[in-house]
C-alpha cells in the first residue's frame, strides 16, 4: 500500500512541477511585459515633460527634438503631434502644424480631439482659409462645448462673415467663461465686440430670438450665468419682445436674484398688460420677499383677468396666510379647490390640502 502511494506522489509531482514551471514562466513574462510598458510610458512622459519645458524656454529646436523622440516612442498618441504643431505655430509655419495636427485626427486616440481640431481651426484660420477654420472649431465645440478660445475664435469668423447672432453667442459665451477664470484682457475683447454688435442690430428680431433660444439652452443646461446674458443681449437687440423679459424673470427667480426678477417681470407685463403668468409670478417674487401688499396687487390684477385660474387663489390664500388674515386664506383656499381639477392640478391640489390642515380646513 506504502509503494502504491508512493508511485501515485511521484506521478502528482511529475504532472504539477511543468504546470506550475508554466505558470511562473507566464507571470514573468507578463510581468516583463508590464515593466516594459511602464518603462515605455515613463519614458514618453519624460520627453514630452522635457519638450514642453523647453517650450516655454522658447527653445523651439530642443522642443521639437523631444516630442519627435516621444512620438517615435508611442506614435499612436495624439499629445506629441499637437505639441509638435505647436512648436510650428509658434514659427509661423502653419502649414506644416496642419499636416501633424491631420495626422494626429486619423489616429485613433480619441482623449484629445478637441484640441486637434481646435489648432487645426487656428492654424486654418491663420492661413486664411475661414470656412474650414469654422468646421473645426465646430468639430471642437461640439466635444468640449466650453472649450472658450475656440468660442472666441469662431465668433470673431463669424463676425467678419457678417452673422451678428452667431458672433453674439460665441462672444457671449466665450466672454463668460474667460470671466470666470478672471481672464480680464480677452473678456473686454468679448464685451467690446458684443457692444459693437449690439449696436448695429438695434431692434433686429431675428437676432434676439436666436439669443433667445440659445439662452433658454443654456441655462437649462446648467449654465445659468451664459443663460442670463444671452438673453439680456436678446433684450438689448429688441427691447420689445416680451417673452425675453419673462423668460429671463424666471430665470432669477430660479436662481433667487428675486428683485432682478421682479424688474422682469414688471417689465413683461408693461408691454402685455393681460400676461396673466407674468402677474402670477410677479406675485409670487414679491411674496418671497415678504413685499406683501406689492404681492396681493399683482395677484389681483392676475385675478380680473383670470377668474377661474386656481393658481392664482392659491397664491392669495398663502399671502393671507403669511400676513396672519386667516379668514381671507380660508375664503380663497375654497375657491381654489373648488376649482382644481384632478386631472390638470393634482399638484396644486396636494398644496391645497396642505395648507387647508394648516389651517383645520
Amino acid at each position: 500500500m506504502k509503494k502504491i502511494f508512493f508511485i501515485l506522489l511521484i506521478l502528482l509531482l511529475v504532472i504539477a512541477v511543468p504546470h506550475l514551471a508554466y505558470t511562473q514562466l507566464v507571470n514573468e513574462k507578463y510581468s516583463k511585459k508590464n515593466d516594459s510598458q511602464n518603462n515605455l510610458q515613463k519614458l514618453y512622459d519624460d520627453y514630452i515633460n522635457q519638450g514642453l519645458s523647453c517650450l516655454e524656454q522658447n527653445q523651439l529646436n530642443n522642443a521639437k527634438y523631444s516630442f519627435f523622440k516621444a512620438r517615435e516612442l508611442v506614435p499612436d498618441k495624439s499629445e506629441a503631434y499637437i505639441d509638435l504643431a505647436v512648436v510650428s505655430i509658434k514659427r509661423g509655419n502653419y502649414r506644416s502644424a496642419i499636416i501633424t495636427l491631420k495626422k494626429a485626427e486619423s489616429l485613433q486616440d480619441n482623449t484629445k480631439k478637441d484640441i486637434v481640431f481646435y489648432n487645426l481651426g487656428l492654424c486654418l484660420q491663420k492661413n486664411s482659409e475661414y470656412q474650414e477654420a469654422v468646421k473645426y472649431y465646430d468639430k471642437a465645440t461640439n466635444i468640449n462645448p466650453l472649450l472658450k478660445e475656440a468660442l472666441f475664435n469662431r465668433g470673431m469668423l463669424y463676425l467678419k462673415n457678417g452673422q451678428p447672432d452667431m458672433a453674439l453667442i460665441d462672444l457671449v459665451k466665450a466672454g463668460t467663461l474667460f470671466k470666470s477664470r478672471g481672464q480680464k484682457t480677452i473678456v473686454d475683447k468679448c464685451e467690446e465686440n458684443i457692444s459693437y454688435l449690439i449696436e448695429k442690430n438695434q431692434q433686429n428680431k431675428e437676432v434676439a430670438k436666436k439669443l433667445l433660444e440659445e439662452g433658454s439652452k443654456s441655462f437649462e443646461n446648467g449654465r445659468q450665468e451664459e443663460g442670463v446674458v444671452l438673453l439680456n443681449v436678446s433684450a438689448l437687440c429688441d427691447t420689445t419682445n416680451k417673452e425675453t423679459y419673462y423668460r429671463l424673470g424666471v430665470m432669477h427667480v430660479r436662481m433667487e436674484n428675486l428683485k432682478q426678477a421682479i424688474e422682469c417681470f414688471k417689465k413683461t407685463v408693461e408691454l402685455d398688460p393681460k400676461d396673466i403668468n407674468a402677474y402670477i409670478n410677479l406675485g409670487g417674487a414679491y411674496g418671497r420677499l415678504k413685499e406683501y401688499k406689492e404681492a396681493l396687487d399683482a395677484l389681483h390684477k392676475a385675478l380680473d383677468l383670470e377668474k377661474r385660474n386656481p393658481k392664482i387663489y392659491y397664491n392669495i390664500a398663502m399671502v393671507y396666510l403669511n400676513i396672519g388674515k386667516n379668514n381671507g386664506a380660508i375664503s380663497y383656499l375654497k375657491k381654489a379647490k373648488a376649482l382644481a381639477t384632478d386631472k390638470e392640478d393634482k399638484q396644486l391640489l396636494e398644496k391645497i390640502d396642505e395648507a387647508g390642515r394648516l389651517l383645520k380646513i
